[in-house]
């Protein structure tokens, strides 16, 4: 569904005639997967933490700890997604 759904807006911006939508439509597909890989990564972490604690680690919580300073809470200010 969801190919679909891009596959039609793709044809509608095609033949659309205002082709700076292209450019939009762009910039949200690599925000989209930045913010996909962003938290893939903090659910690998916690998956990690969970068998390293279930397995007897010395310190499970590690796994966690490297990765959580790289999501801190996105302000309403402070945007790295400018449109």
């Amino acid at each position: 569904m969801a190919a679909l759904v891009c596959g039609l807006f793709g044809f509608f911006l095609a033949n659309s005639a205002a082709p700076g939508y292209w450019s939009i439509w762009a910039r949200v597909r690599a925000w989209l997967a930045a913010v996909r890989l962003r938290y893939a990564n903090l659910v690998a972490a916690g998956r990690a933490t969970l068998v390293a604690h279930a397995n007897g680690g010395r310190d499970p919580l590690a796994y966690l700890r490297d990765e959580l300073p790289r999501h801190r809470p996105a302000s309403c200010t402070n945007r790295s997604w400018h449109w």
